[in-house]
């Protein structure tokens, strides 16, 4: 996720760079990164949930010897 937040930054540099104004640049930005942000967080999202459903039971059942 960081890496798509740096790139949603460097565009919204070049479109400062360009001449647009701030308020354009983050608007113009944010809507070409819309989707790259709800991918991240939606695989995020499943890959927990997949190891939470995977791991609870192993986990759950594991202690140490004493």
């Amino acid at each position: 996720m960081a890496v798509d937040t740096n790139t949603d930054l460097q565009r919204i540099r070049d479109d400062l760079q360009r001449g647009h104004g701030p308020q354009a640049a983050i608007s113009a930005g944010y809507d070409r990164a819309f989707l790259t942000i709800v991918d991240a967080h939606l695989t995020t999202f499943i890959t927990a949930f997949s190891l939470y459903c995977i791991g609870t039971g192993p986990v759950k059942g594991f202690r140490l010897p004493r």
